[in-house]
C-alpha cells in the first residue's frame, strides 16, 4: 500500500494525511444512519472484538472469583500483577518488533520518519527512546495499573461499588 496515495511527505520526510480526520460517525448530528451501519463493522473488526475477546478470557483465566477477592492477599494480586506485566510486554513487544526494530512497514503511513533507535538523546534512560518507553511502561505503568486493578475488585467484592453480571 502507497501511503502516498493517501497522504503527502515534507521535505523532511514526515508524512501528513491529505484528508482531516472525521469524527465517528456515532458522534455526528443530526444522525445518519445509513453512514453508521456502514461504520459499524469497521469499528468491531479486527481491534475491538479482538479487546473484547481477550477482556472476556482475561476475565475467565485470571481475575479470581468474588469470594477470593473480598481479602486482600498477595497471592492473588502478585499473580494479577505477574500476569499483567507478560501481556503489556507481549502485547507492546508484538508492535515495536515488526515496525520499530524489524521495519517492516518502513516510513509508510509514519508521521516521523525517523526511528527511536536512530536518534540517541540523554533525556531517556540509557540514552534509549525505546528502551526508556518500555521500562517505564513495566516498571511505572503496569504495577500502578495493577494495584487500581486490584483496589477495585476488591472494593465490588466487597459491596462498596457495584458488581456486574452478565
Amino acid at each position: 500500500m502507497d501511503d502516498l496515495k493517501f497522504g503527502t511527505r515534507s521535505k523532511r520526510g514526515d508524512w501528513a494525511p491529505n484528508e482531516l480526520l472525521e469524527p465517528a460517525p456515532i458522534w455526528l448530528f443530526p444522525p445518519n444512519p445509513k453512514k453508521l451501519l456502514k461504520w459499524l463493522p469497521s469499528y468491531f473488526f479486527p481491534y475491538n472484538l479482538l479487546f473484547m475477546v481477550s477482556a472476556l478470557a482475561y476475565w475467565q483465566l485470571v481475575v479470581p472469583d468474588a469470594a477470593v477477592l473480598q481479602t486482600f492477599a498477595w497471592g492473588w494480586s502478585l499473580k494479577m500483577l505477574a500476569v499483567n506485566l507478560i501481556l503489556a510486554f507481549l502485547w507492546y513487544q508484538g508492535w515495536e518488533l515488526p515496525l520499530y526494530v524489524r521495519r517492516r512497514q518502513g516510513n509508510r503511513f509514519k508521521y516521523n520518519h525517523k526511528f527511536p533507535a536512530d536518534q540517541q538523546s540523554d533525556v531517556f534512560w540509557f540514552n534509549k527512546q525505546t528502551l526508556d518507553n518500555m521500562l517505564r511502561s513495566l516498571l511505572i505503568g503496569v504495577p500502578v495499573w495493577t494495584c487500581l486493578q486490584v483496589l477495585m475488585l476488591w472494593s465490588s467484592a466487597n459491596g462498596y461499588i457495584p458488581w456486574l453480571n452478565f
